[in-house]
């Protein structure tokens, strides 16, 4: 994570990992996971897959499409009949 957006976070949590206080909180795994997905995930999973798949071309093998296809289709809560008409 050099020069990336993950470097400040990087940082901040390596600074409270390595500063020496007894009385600081401790943070569970469960709390790093979480605090990890908060920074990074994207904020809407659903309008950035409405917008890759918007961009989605076939340039390489069929299968590799129908598995892109469906993966962004899966995040976007798509049902068959919703898979059909995007598919057009």
């Amino acid at each position: 994570m050099t020069d990336r957006p993950g470097e400040f976070w990087k940082n901040n949590k390596t600074d409270l990992l390595l500063a020496f206080d007894a009385d600081a909180e401790k943070v569970s795994w469960g709390d790093f996971v979480e605090d990890f997905k908060m920074s990074f995930k994207p904020l809407n999973t659903a309008l950035e897959a409405q917008l890759k798949l918007q961009d989605l071309k076939m340039k390489e093998r069929a299968d590799k499409y129908m598995y892109q296809f469906s993966y962004l289709a899966k995040q976007m809560g798509y049902n068959d009949a919703a898979q059909i008409v995007a598919f057009k």
